[in-house]
C-alpha cells in the first residue's frame, strides 16, 4: 500500500475513471520503523515536498489555494 493512491469521486467508484470524474487526493505513505503503520498524505502536501527538493519542476507543479504551511526536507 506504500505509495498508494487515495482517490476521491461520486458515485459508484468502478465508474470514476469511465464515466464519473474522480481526483487524486493523497498517497500512502508508509512507516518505515513500524511495517504497520500506513499514513495518507494530502496530495497537495506531496507536491509541496517535491517542489521544495526539485525547484526546476516548481512550474510543473500545481499549488493549491490557501496552503501556506512551509515543508522542511530532511535527510
Amino acid at each position: 500500500m506504500s505509495r498508494g493512491s487515495v482517490w476521491t469521486g461520486d458515485g459508484d467508484h468502478s465508474s470514476w475513471f469511465s464515466t464519473a470524474p474522480a481526483r487524486l487526493v493523497g498517497i500512502g505513505i508508509e512507516v518505515p520503523e513500524n511495517q504497520n503503520v500506513l499514513v495518507a498524505v494530502r496530495i497537495h502536501v506531496v507536491l509541496a515536498a517535491i517542489a521544495k527538493a526539485y525547484p526546476s519542476l516548481t512550474e510543473f507543479i500545481p499549488f493549491r489555494q490557501g496552503f501556506t504551511a512551509s515543508v522542511n526536507i530532511h535527510d
